[in-house]
């Protein structure tokens, strides 16, 4: 039918429903920009977050289409790709859909995300079951679930991928949890990285800043009140130090904060490192296809 009638429908729709319950959330499954639909607040809440998370990231951290069906170099860690993508798709969303907008790295329809770090393009039909799980980089896959639990939205796990699941595009990413054949470590690292996004409000609704970003490196903050988070990803490169310039963010020299989470090729660590601010930076490393999460000491748990 027409537009108008489109909208009209949506806004019957969600009268309908908020009036059956308040608290329910109306979640569309939506390609392209949604703001006709979220803008004045009357139709959907939000929508699973293709455009503005899942492929800016796959992307950047893989280099591949988010069906494995095609690999970009130039696109692989090129952060200001990724930077002006998410400026251009976040500006469609008001706050509050945003912050509850569905972001995933890998679902029903599409790759596995942790078959695309290894850069393999193609299907089943012509690579096999097999190759999905050959030469994949389970440290990409950590890197990219800091950075989904952490970035404004609402981290959501399709099953499997905390044990480890490989799977080309449908039907194949609909393969069966692994029992008796988890990967623990990535279990573990999953569960520590959903504790962290829950003890801390400031991942939930916080304010975000880009703080830093250069080849293969993305450095961000979120803030809210008197809680502070700096975050850095490296996609591929070797060890790295970065002056952050930590003072956007409210943070005043003397001030300090320490290290939550470390991730690098290597593997992860809850080891407290604890940095300083001076002249309103900190030096921050980090290391091959890595990850760090820094947090204000005063409001750690």
């Amino acid at each position: 039918h027409s537009s108008e009638f489109n909208h009209k429908f949506w806004r019957d729709f969600r009268k309908a429903v908020k009036t059956a319950n308040p608290e329910a959330l109306i979640l569309a499954e939506h390609y392209g920009d949604p703001k006709d639909w979220l803008e004045k607040g009357d139709q959907w809440d939000t929508v699973m977050n293709y455009d503005a998370f899942m492929e800016p990231l796959t992307w950047f951290f893989t280099g591949m289409e988010k069906h494995s069906d095609e690999f970009r170099g130039d696109l692989l860690g090129n952060e200001a790709a990724f930077t002006g993508a998410m400026r251009h798709h976040m500006a469609s969303f008001l706050a509050p859909s945003l912050q509850v907008a569905m972001n995933e790295l890998s679902n029903h329809d599409h790759s596995r995300f942790l078959t695309r770090t290894n850069h393999k393009v193609g299907r089943v039909a012509n690579l096999g079951y097999e190759a999905a799980s050959q030469d994949i980089n389970v440290a990409v896959m950590r890197e990219a679930v800091v950075m989904q639990m952490t970035w404004p939205g609402a981290p959501t796990i399709y099953y499997g991928d905390e044990a480890g699941v490989c799977g080309f595009t449908d039907p194949d990413n609909r393969r069966t949890y692994p029992w008796g054949e988890e990967n623990h470590d990535l279990i573990t690292f999953h569960k520590e990285m959903i504790r962290i996004h829950r003890d801390y409000q400031v991942f939930k609704t916080g304010s975000m800043l880009y703080l830093h970003g250069e080849n293969g490196l993305i450095v961000y903050g979120r803030f809210q009140g008197e809680e502070k988070a700096v975050i850095a990803v490296q996609t591929g490169g070797t060890q790295r130090e970065i002056q952050v310039d930590v003072w956007r963010l409210g943070l005043k020299d003397g001030e300090k904060i320490a290290s939550m989470m470390a991730t690098d090729q290597q593997g992860f660590s809850l080891e407290a490192r604890v940095l300083t601010v001076k002249d309103g930076k900190v030096s921050i490393s980090v290391g091959e296809n890595g990850a760090v999460l820094y947090k204000s000491i005063r409001n750690l748990i």
